[in-house]
């Protein structure tokens, strides 16, 4: 569950998705969510779904359980889907800050009809009116987002890990953040803590996007819940009033793409050289970029979105070991 948005007249909506390795021709879920904070409304179904029989039934209030199923053969490719917006109505719109919503006996049927039981994660509904920090795990790396309503001159969190599933490498300043002082220090093995601030009085202006990224190394592979936490966030702002900044945990674990091998190219010396198509796949459906290189000054290499062009310089006779990458923004290979 993700995307969630604090709508006007008190309406709010969130997507499912879907991430999935297999194509998949049905689902159902239980969505579970705090009936103090929002009351359920209806469902609306993306293109992906729209030709599917989609049903939900609350047959207790903060209970609906949703069913998903194509009876023409239709299906959903595998990758990352958005399948549907929920959408709430908020029962306190002047105090509503954030709601979390929750996914039980969720069940997917395969083309087959086989059953495949998923991990699910958390979603929330949160007030365009509410600063908020997430962060994500994307390999080798935990990156924390900050969506900030006004602009702040400082911040200060500290993130608690698992000492048993991982350990912490280092922590760098990301894109929105690397213009400013930024430190961090580990009390002890499982807590760091991270401050920011300006150099020059600069404020961190109010928007969304990276501001921290912390590289860590798996002790084992297990990629569930519960190897991560906050326990504590706040923003300064320009009069140096302090306020809590909350703090939402968010899992996102990207698949690297997948090039092709290229087969051997030959061809003659001092001519135009000869044009190769690169070709590559990635499950989440991340935009795809291409670069090369050689490993001698004899052979020229360029590239134009998934077409690599080799030339040799002039007179140069012998062979090259050609390098040709792909990446989702983020992983590579």
């Amino acid at each position: 569950l993700s995307e969630a948005t604090f709508a006007t007249e008190d309406m709010v909506s969130m997507g499912l998705n879907m991430k999935s390795t297999d194509d998949v021709r049905g689902f159902q879920l239980n969505l579970e969510y705090d009936t103090s904070h929002v009351l359920f409304d209806t469902l609306v179904a993306t293109d992906i779904i729209n030709q599917f029989s989609l049903l939900s039934n609350e047959s207790a209030k903060g209970t609906v359980k949703i069913v998903a199923l194509s009876f023409s053969g239709e299906k959903i490719e595998k990758g990352v889907k958005k399948l549907l917006f929920i959408k709430f109505k908020v029962r306190d719109g002047a105090n509503f800050t954030h709601s979390k919503i929750n996914i039980s006996e969720p069940v997917l049927s395969d083309v087959n009809g086989s059953s495949i039981v998923p991990k699910v994660f958390p979603g929330y509904i949160v007030s365009n009116e509410q600063s908020y920090l997430t962060v994500s795990r994307i390999q080798p790396s935990w990156y924390f987002n900050l969506v900030n309503v006004i602009d702040y001159a400082a911040l200060q969190f500290t993130f608690n890990y698992n000492t048993s599933i991982v350990t912490v490498d280092s922590v760098k300043s990301a894109d929105r953040t690397s213009n400013f002082n930024f430190n961090y220090n580990q009390p002890t093995k499982g807590k760091v803590n991270i401050v920011i601030n300006s150099f020059d009085n600069t404020l961190l202006q109010k928007g969304s996007g990276y501001i921290a990224q912390l590289y860590y190394s798996a002790i084992d592979a297990t990629q569930g819940k519960g190897d991560f936490s906050f326990s504590e966030a706040i923003g300064v702002d320009a009069s140096g009033l302090v306020s809590q900044i909350l703090t939402l945990d968010s899992y996102h674990i990207n698949s690297p793409p997948v090039i092709s091998e290229i087969a051997d190219v030959s061809g003659y010396e001092d001519t135009d050289g000869k044009a190769v198509i690169l070709s590559a796949s990635d499950i989440d459906g991340d935009a795809l970029t291409y670069s090369a290189f050689s490993d001698t000054s004899g052979l020229t290499v360029t590239i134009s979105k998934d077409t690599l062009r080799l030339k040799p310089v002039a007179d140069y006779f012998g062979t090259s070991k050609l390098t040709a990458v792909v990446s989702d923004g983020l992983l590579k290979d």
